[in-house]
């Protein structure tokens, strides 16, 4: 299974994200792996990186696909919380954590 490696932390923001690339992928008419794999997925899921600079050094993350997939990643990982200690502290559960931690995101 492609969860296997993913840290008990990091699966629901990797499940998410892969929400997102099947969303991406069914609108382009594309199987989701072609949009990115599930091990740059795990990657973005551990790094929760905030900034398309700091996508781009996500391993599968090239110029191409950072353009025309990085904005939809980016918000997705904003809603999640920007960083590792303020989206792992914001409960998956709890809207109200999850806009705290995205406003944090974008007032910094």
């Amino acid at each position: 299974a492609s969860w296997h490696a993913v840290a008990p932390a990091d699966l629901d923001l990797f499940e998410r994200l892969r929400v997102v690339r099947k969303e991406l992928a069914d609108s382009r008419g594309v199987p989701a792996y072609v949009v990115f794999h599930d091990s740059t997925l795990r990657e973005m899921a551990e790094q929760r990186p905030a900034t398309l600079d700091a996508l781009s050094r996500i391993s599968g993350v090239g110029a191409r696909k950072l353009e025309a997939y990085g904005p939809a990643f980016l918000e997705a990982l904003a809603a999640a919380g920007c960083s590792a200690g303020s989206a792992r502290r914001a409960s998956a559960s709890s809207a109200q954590a999850t806009s705290v931690a995205s406003q944090s995101c974008f007032s910094a």
